[in-house]
């Protein structure tokens, strides 16, 4: 990338310059009269180019050589049609043919003005240089074999003296078979050789199209000297596009049709012409160019016959560079030159290195090149730093920067390996063997460069598993090169939050009490820090040691103890974590009895402090090394035992010797109870599981009575849950009543337990017969059997006594049932009304009494769902936002009537139940059952709503009653 000064030619005026009159043919045919400029020269003789700057041509019977036609015009008449010369055409409008550089630039001819006067004539020597200057080819011939005759003929002009140089230089003065002057013949061949020079087209512009509308703007000119006629062809540079090696091509466009060919860099560019009459165009694409500078084409015109010379000039904005002092502290990345380049907002580093293994980087470290993969141009993502061959022949990169790594801080790059890249694409290795991890400081206002291997550093989140005795330290990884480097090691700093632990071992304890008899365990240093490798490699990717990415076994040493402990420490440079977990160990136990054989049916229940450790199998636990656990064992027959275990890791298999338990004859207990029953009274006594009450006959039971029977010291006492009373407030000694009698009032629920010096041995079932529900299921020892807030009566009991821990006598599912949902209706003149649940009533019914406002609560807990409402309010319509869980949905104290619901639950209960509801209406009565949200009541009517029952039923099972005019409208 470069930005070349361009020297341009200048020519010294010292005494005067004539007018001479000439005269033209216009495009119509008509003479006019131009003025021509000839300069008086002294002291230094001034030839020029045929480009159209001042000439030594005659001040009379010049002649001036008609223009290009326009696209498809044949010359007028009576004008002088342009001849082509074998070297190109004589000086035409059309431009100097190829007679000439126009404005010669960096191109030493004849033409130029002699630093050195030179008046003697050497007639020998003129002869010798006009047979040299003859045996020049055409400038369509010239090649580069040629090189060596055309500069001799210049060198052999340029000896002449000005005199000589004067008379080759006259315009009548033409070699044999040529059609112009000596001179220009000589400068015919000269720009045959510069179209063959190929084109410096590097830039330090970033990769992108520009045109006159980007930013920043880009603008041309051509020029074809000094020619004043009005139908030179303009050559516009339409756009410059630089591709990722930062080479830029051009699409010039010229304003004529008649362009066929256009000459440079060596080669050859077909143009495309387009448009019609006037606006004719033709157009050539991808011409490598070298911006900020005037370059020179040969352009080939059909209408001519012959190439025609112009210069074009671009002007775009390449800030310069900032040449950077550079320290390299590797010979494996070696930057020779580098600078900065700043493109509008964006700095570049531009540097190349030393040798040619590396064509790629990519900008990050090698765990972000990893993961980013192949960001090669052509096979991959295309997100590396592409370099590119410079005209040095060293490799070439272009890094963009932020503002922020200007300052001397470590960016971090990936050089890639050009070997090992191409046997990843041979799948000789994988893709991660080319990358070499580097760094590079790039201090702008000191202008440096420091190259090097990486080092870097990667802070860790640490986590401490449940029950590690440890504050949570800080830790980082220190990381110098990468796996394929020399000298490659990863070392991690554990900073310890005190001084608990005083030495670190890699491996298990028993491994560690040995290390530290050899000096070979890392010690705590003065800040508090373990310092040790966990990752080392050497060149090639042949790492040596490697604890990362993988749990391994630490070892403690206790400061205070001096006893080891091990934990199962993972860190992670990827994850950039560092987790501490126990070390387990997995134990079975065993029971056995005093003569060692297995006992059968031995339970174990291990703890640890007082959280219950969950068996992974059959009595064999997971369990933490060194830490103390207390463990029960027990079997039928056997005394249970309890003694504490703490795991070392030795022992797969832990067995406990049980004794056997002396058994202890049971005393004699047995139980007789009555049922006092709606319309019958007072029923006869039975005994041990026998049914007491009805069952089918729609009979409520109103009052229990027991008594325990045997010597064994048991009494039984219980209480009921009664009709419009709830729980009895205290229990009921045997053989007492419990419930009522001659007040019709039933019995919903009941509990029963036992006293006494013996109860401890024994277990009492019982199990309530429901309405609507039939048997429920067992309970025993005060549990509660039957249901609560539903309104339904118990119809018959069963209770039976057994031994302590004997099975259930049947099943024990559902053996009470309490409601699910409860609510309330504030009503007109009675306020808050008790509360109702399952399908009562809440408000009133006959009565001509409005609700004014309701509020829904669920008996669960929070986290199995919840219930939310709405109220649909006289003069107000819908509630905007739903009430939930015991918010007052309606209005209070505004004599405003409530005249219909919604109602939905919420949570997981919602995909176990539906809720159904029903609102008593003014001058309607029931509606029928709406639910899970749905509008009922009546709005639009004026009509107030006077009760609502709800109810929750299983997941899609049927309605409590019909659906029909759920809400009137």
């Amino acid at each position: 990338m470069k930005k070349r000064m361009k020297i341009l030619l200048t020519i010294f005026l010292s005494a005067s310059m004539a007018v001479t009159p000439v005269t033209v043919m216009a495009d119509d045919g008509q003479a006019q009269t131009q003025n021509t400029y000839e300069a008086s020269v002294q002291g230094t003789e001034v030839n020029t180019s045929s480009s159209g700057a001042e000439t030594n041509e005659p001040e009379t019977g010049t002649s001036v050589q008609k223009e290009e036609a326009s696209d498809n015009q044949t010359p007028s008449a009576g004008t002088e049609e342009e001849t082509p010369a074998s070297g190109g055409s004589s000086d035409s409008d059309e431009g100097q043919g190829t007679s000439g550089l126009g404005e010669p630039e960096e191109i030493s001819t004849g033409v130029q003005s002699q630093n050195t006067e030179n008046t003697d004539s050497n007639s020998e020597g003129i002869e010798h240089v006009k047979e040299l200057i003859a045996a020049l080819p055409d400038i369509k011939d010239v090649t580069a074999d040629n090189e060596a005759q055309i500069k001799e003929a210049e060198s052999a002009y340029n000896a002449l003296s000005d005199a000589d140089k004067t008379t080759l230089d006259d315009p009548t003065n033409i070699p044999a078979g040529k059609e112009q002057s000596y001179g220009r013949v000589l400068e015919s061949a000269l720009w045959g050789l510069e179209v063959l020079k190929k084109v410096d087209n590097s830039t330090t512009l970033p990769q992108g199209t520009y045109s006159a509308s980007t930013t920043p703007a880009l603008t041309s000119s051509s020029s074809k000297g000094k020619s004043s006629s009005s139908r030179i062809r303009t050559w516009t540079v339409t756009e410059v596009t630089v591709d990722g090696q930062g080479k830029a091509a051009a699409t010039i466009q010229v304003d004529s049709g008649t362009y066929t060919t256009l000459r440079t860099n060596g080669e050859t560019y077909q143009g495309t012409a387009s448009g019609t009459g006037k606006h004719k165009v033709t157009t050539f694409q991808n011409v490598p160019i070298d911006l900020n500078s005037t370059f020179y084409i040969a352009a080939y015109s059909s209408l001519m016959g012959t190439e025609i010379g112009y210069s074009v000039t671009t002007a775009i904005d390449e800030s310069e560079a900032t040449a950077l002092n550079i320290k390299n502290n590797t010979g494996m990345f070696k930057a020779v030159n580098a600078k900065l380049e700043k493109q509008g907002d964006q700095t570049y580093l531009v540097m190349d290195l030393s040798g040619s293994g590396y064509h790629e980087l990519y900008k990050g470290t090698y765990e972000e090149a990893v993961s980013n993969g192949d960001g090669s141009k052509d096979k991959g993502n295309d997100s590396w730093v592409h370099g590119y061959k410079n005209s040095e022949g060293r490799w070439e990169f272009a890094i963009p920067l932020t503002e922020g790594e200007l300052n001397g801080t470590d960016i971090p790059l990936v050089a890639v390996s050009n070997t090992y890249y191409s046997k990843y694409l041979k799948r000789e290795n994988d893709l991660k063997r080319a990358f070499y991890p580097r760094k590079i400081q790039v201090n702008e206002s000191a202008k440096t460069l420091v190259t090097g291997d990486f080092t870097g550093e990667t802070s860790l989140t640490v986590t401490l598993a449940d029950g590690i005795m440890m504050k949570k330290p800080d830790a980082k990884l220190e990381t110098v090169g990468g796996p394929n480097s020399n000298g490659y090691s990863e070392t991690l700093k554990l900073i310890m939050q005190n001084g608990s632990y005083d030495r670190l071992y890699i491996g298990s304890k028993e491994d560690a009490a040995e290390a530290e008899t050899k000096g070979e365990t890392t010690r705590l240093d003065d800040a508090n820090t373990f310092t040790v490798a966990v990752r080392e490699g050497s060149f090639g990717g042949n790492i040596t040691k490697d604890y990362l990415e993988q749990p391994v076994i630490v070892s403690f040493r206790g400061t205070s103890s001096g006893k080891w402990v091990e934990r199962k420490v993972t860190i992670s440079k990827i994850a950039k974590t560092l987790k501490i977990d126990p070390v387990t160990a997995q134990v079975r136990f065993r029971a056995v009895d005093e003569d060692g054989n297995a006992v059968p049916g031995a339970s174990f229940t291990v703890k640890r402090k007082d959280t219950q450790i969950n068996p992974d199998s059959d009595s064999t636990y997971t369990l933490v090394k060194d830490t103390a656990y207390t463990v029960e064992a027990g079997a039928e027959g056997f005394k249970a035992q309890t003694f504490n275990y703490t795991p070392d890791g030795t022992e797969a298999e832990h067995t406990v010797t049980l004794k056997k338990e002396k058994k202890e004859e049971l005393k004699t207990v047995g139980l007789s109870y009555s049922a006092h029953v709606q319309n019958i009274g007072w029923q006869t006594n039975v005994t041990d599981g026998t049914e007491a009450g009805t069952v089918g006959r729609s009979l409520q039971m109103e009052a229990i009575k027991l008594s325990t029977t045997g010597d064994a010291d048991v009494q039984a006492e219980y209480r009921s849950h009664i009709q419009n009373s709830g729980w009895e407030n205290g229990w009921t000694k045997e053989g007492q009543i419990s419930g009522t009698t001659g007040k019709k009032l039933r019995m919903e629920a009941v509990q029963i337990r036992l006293t006494g010096s013996d109860a401890d041995k024994y277990d009492i079932w019982y199990q309530a017969h429901v309405q609507n529900y039939g048997w429920l299921g067992w309970t025993k020892n005060g549990a509660s059997a039957g249901t609560t807030g539903k309104g339904l009566r118990m119809e018959a009991i069963r209770v039976r006594i057994l031994p302590k821990g004997s099975a259930a006598p049947g099943s024990t599912d559902e053996s009470y049932v309490e409601p699910l949902v409860y609510y309330q209706a504030h009503v007109q003149n009675k306020g808050w009304m008790s509360s109702a649940s399952d399908g009562e009533i809440a408000g009133t019914a006959g009565e001509k009494l409005r609700m004014e406002a309701v509020k829904l609560t669920l008996n669960l807990p929070q986290s199995e769902g919840g219930i939310a409402y709405q109220s649909h309010l006289q003069n107000i319509g819908w509630e905007q936002s739903w009430k939930a869980n015991g918010q007052i949905s309606g209005t209070t104290g505004q004599k405003r009537r409530l005249e219909a619901v919604r109602i939905k639950l919420t949570g997981k209960i919602a995909e176990k139940y539906d809720i159904y509801y029903r609102v008593h209406v003014q001058n309607k009565g029931w509606t029928g059952w709406a639910k899970n949200g749905e509008d009922c009541g009546s709005t639009g009517l004026s009509l107030r709503g006077e009760a609502l029952e709800t109810v929750l039923v299983s997941k899609g099972a049927s309605a409590p009653g019909s659906t029909a005019n759920t809400c009137w409208r």
